[in-house]
């Protein structure tokens, strides 16, 4: 499957410039068209859409084929077009890129206060008002004064214990 942001544009080689895919496609523009330009079509979902059902060969080697790429039609407008619509999606991305990985970290720190609620809540319970005592296990550390622990696994006969709503003995994690 072809996937956007898996090129990159290398600038100043001994020959000019050139774009390369994870394919390996070597590609060197013509005069007319600007090589960041270039990067940016070639990311473009029609270019990936339409190379994805050229590719060829199996499983994890698949790959679009040379010719496919050296055939494929794209706008051309002037030279100095070119370099706005490349230095905007530069910046567009880059920006777009930086609020993904703020959206990230907030996810990060939502997961890591979702674990600290789960903990305190199973050994310290709802009340946090209530008296605390040693659980006598270092894991769980002190324990609402009226709650108790044993092993996850115990034999419990069914009309003892707690059973889910319907009275079926299941344990449900989230």
């Amino acid at each position: 499957m072809l996937r956007e942001r898996k090129g990159f544009v290398a600038h100043d080689l001994p020959d000019g410039q050139a774009f390369a895919t994870t394919e390996v496609t070597v590609m060197r523009p013509s005069a007319r068209v600007e090589v960041d330009y270039l990067g940016w079509t070639l990311q473009s979902s029609q270019f990936l859409k339409k190379g994805e059902s050229y590719m060829t060969g199996s499983g994890g080697l698949r790959r679009v084929p040379d010719s496919f790429v050296g055939s494929f039609s794209i706008p051309i407008p002037d030279c100095r077009t070119q370099r706005a619509v490349a230095g905007f999606l530069d910046r567009e991305t880059a920006r777009i890129d930086t609020l993904i990985e703020e959206q990230q970290r907030l996810i990060a720190m939502l997961v890591s206060r979702k674990s600290a609620v789960v903990d305190a809540v199973i050994t310290r319970g709802i009340d946090a008002d209530s008296r605390l005592v040693d659980s006598g296990v270092d894991w769980i550390g002190p324990i609402p004064r009226r709650v108790g622990h044993s092993p996850i696994v115990v034999d419990v006969p069914p009309d003892q214990g707690c059973q889910p709503p319907g009275g079926a003995n299941a344990l449900r994690l989230p």
